[in-house]
Order: C-alpha cells, then sequence, then structure tokens
C-alpha cells in the first residue's frame, strides 16, 4: 500500500545544478537530504546562465555557503593555532592583532 509521502514527486530540471551539482533530470541535493524543489538558480535558461556566469555573478545559495564555511573557519583559527597567546584579539587572513605594536 502507497502512503502519501511514496506518492510524493520532487522537481527536477533538465540543466545541471549550479549549486550542488546535480545531474540533469535529478532533484537537487542539501548535504545528504534530497530536496522537494530544485535550486533558484538552476531554473535558469542556459543563455542567462552563460551572460551572469561572464559578468561574475554567482549563485546565492554558493554565496551563502561559502560566508558560513569562512565564518566558521575563522572562529576555529585562534583555536588550533599554537603560536597565538592570551593577547590576541582574533586572526584574520594569518595576520596577528595583538596590543603591542610590530617591530
Amino acid at each position: 500500500m502507497r502512503t502519501r509521502e511514496d506518492s510524493f514527486t520532487f522537481e527536477t530540471h533538465h540543466l545541471m545544478c549550479m549549486v550542488c551539482g546535480a545531474l540533469p533530470g535529478t532533484t537537487c541535493i542539501d548535504g545528504d537530504q534530497e530536496l522537494a524543489q530544485v535550486h533558484p538558480s538552476r531554473r535558469m535558461s542556459i543563455a542567462e546562465r552563460n551572460w551572469r556566469s561572464r559578468n561574475g555573478w554567482e549563485p546565492p545559495e554558493l554565496v551563502e555557503r561559502r560566508r558560513e564555511r569562512r565564518a566558521e573557519e575563522a572562529a576555529r583559527a585562534a583555536l588550533f593555532d599554537p603560536r597565538l597567546g592570551p593577547g590576541v584579539a582574533t586572526v584574520l587572513k594569518g595576520g596577528r592583532i595583538t596590543g603591542r605594536p610590530a617591530r
């Protein structure tokens, strides 16, 4: 006997997804979960995708993932760098900010 969940169909698209790399005719994936709808940037036409990528556009989903990943890396950087002492405020792009001037 089929349940209501079994009869639910996931949205697919005929183009490859720029965000998760899903192949044509398949659903989008976020982590280990299959999404009910495709990423919005996947619905664009090929011409619009090409025009936007030539102008430096990136899908907002990728930008948000990158921003979150960099924030996590910056938060963990001070924990893993043994050179950092108690006077260090933060680590930004490999530099140290301390209370004393550089020599």
